[in-house]
Parts: C-alpha cells; sequence; structure tokens
C-alpha cells in the first residue's frame, strides 16, 4: 500500500495491521486501539494525546536549547533555561551546597519581625519564623532571653557549625534591650572577654539601637553567641 491517501478516518477495533510502506498520508483522523511504526512516525499536525505516553528511549524535543535545564511556561510548554555552574538543581528545604558559591553583594532581607515587648525567653520557632529579626518598642527596660540550645537547634534542624544571625531593633523603644543566655545557649570567648565594647549584650534606645548577635552551633542542641555589631 505504498503512497497511499486515505481520505477518511482509519478505524481499528481488533488491531488492524497492514502493509503501509512508503510515504502514507493519512489527512484525517486515526482511531485505533495501537498505532505502531517501525520506522519515523512524523505529526504534521497537533497531536492530542490524552492517556499516558510512555517513552522506552529518550525523547528529542527540537524547540529546547541543548545543555540547558528544562521549565515551563504561562502556557504549560517546555522551555529551555540557563544554566548557571555546573552541579545538582537546590531546592528549598535545607539545601547543602557545595564548592564555592560566590555572592555579588549579597543583599540578605530577614522575615516579618517578631516583637519583643516584655521581659522574657523568645522561642526557637519564633526566632526562625522571623528570620532572625527581632524589635522592640517598649517604654521600660527589657530583657531577652535567647531559646535554650535544644529549642533552637531543632527549630534549625542545626548541627555543629551551623551559624544563625539575629538581629535585634530597639530604635522605637524608650529603655535598653538587654541579651540573656539560657541552657546550652552560652557567650562566647570573644562576648565574655570583651564584654565593654564588641561582646555588649546591652542594646540603646533611639537610633542608634541596633545590634546583631552571631550564634554558633557546637553540637545539634547547644550553640555559644557573640554580638558582632
Amino acid at each position: 500500500m505504498a503512497n497511499t491517501h486515505f481520505q477518511g478516518p482509519v478505524y481499528s477495533t481488533n488491531g488492524f495491521v497492514g502493509d503501509l510502506t512508503g510515504n502514507v498520508t493519512l489527512p484525517a483522523a486515526i482511531t485505533a486501539t495501537s498505532l505502531t511504526s517501525t520506522s519515523t512516525l512524523a505529526v504534521a499536525t497537533t497531536a492530542a494525546i490524552t492517556g499516558v505516553a510512555t517513552f522506552t528511549a529518550q525523547p528529542v524535543i527540537s524547540s529546547l536549547t541543548a545543555s540547558s535545564a528544562v521549565a515551563t511556561d504561562a502556557s504549560k510548554g517546555l522551555v529551555s533555561v540557563t544554566n548557571t555552574g555546573t552541579g545538582n538543581n537546590v531546592l528549598a528545604v535545607s539545601p547543602v551546597i557545595t564548592g564555592s558559591p560566590k555572592l555579588a553583594n549579597p543583599l540578605v532581607t530577614h522575615g516579618t519581625p517578631f516583637a519583643v515587648n516584655i521581659t522574657g525567653a523568645v522561642t526557637g520557632a519564633q526566632l526562625v519564623t522571623a528570620g532572625g529579626f527581632l524589635t522592640s518598642t517598649s517604654a521600660g527596660a527589657v530583657t531577652l532571653t535567647l531559646p535554650t540550645g535544644t529549642d533552637l537547634g531543632g527549630a534549625l534542624s542545626a548541627v555543629a557549625g551551623t551559624v544563625f544571625d539575629v538581629i535585634i531593633s530597639n530604635t522605637a523603644g524608650a529603655n535598653p534591650v538587654t541579651v540573656a543566655a539560657n541552657t546550652n545557649a552560652i557567650l562566647s570567648d570573644a562576648a565574655t572577654t570583651t564584654a565593654a565594647s564588641f561582646g555588649q549584650l546591652t542594646v540603646a534606645s533611639g537610633v542608634t539601637g541596633l545590634a546583631r548577635f552571631t550564634l554558633m552551633f557546637s553540637s545539634a542542641t547547644a550553640y555559644a553567641f557573640t554580638r558582632t555589631a
């Protein structure tokens, strides 16, 4: 049946097999339980597949760019995305990045701040949800106790070597905020030896009332902290 033209639909309900050799043009619809081609099968118009398409060999999509990542566009079509660097994709939850990543003038943005206006302890969950950003607008002095090592370590899924920064803004407060240690949350050596300047724990009120404390984990459940700004 070489160079055969079918002017209407071709139906097969019991496994139609024919000797379709050469160029076969089917200008209308094909309805069949299976369609097998032992050579190249070219579809010149839109092909709608409502069932599951299984590929036993690697599909090649000519509209994509070689050696690029693949994403979907607004129409759910596949498009190429330029890769920067090499390696694996990085997902959002606790990614581990190896090598030497480089950030050009990085901008660090913290989450919605957590208000601390009375003396007490902040929990690990509160601190992590706020991205480490705490504020105080209290008219009175506040003593802020950091989370225990176990509490914050669990909230961060911390391991030995994890570093976490806490930013405290007291610019709208009327009295100082003093940071206090907790169980398995102790002052580092730098904080204890330079408490009058670099390691001081009191955050003044007013326009200069900003401070950063760097927390360094020695294990999954213990950390030391120092004021670093």
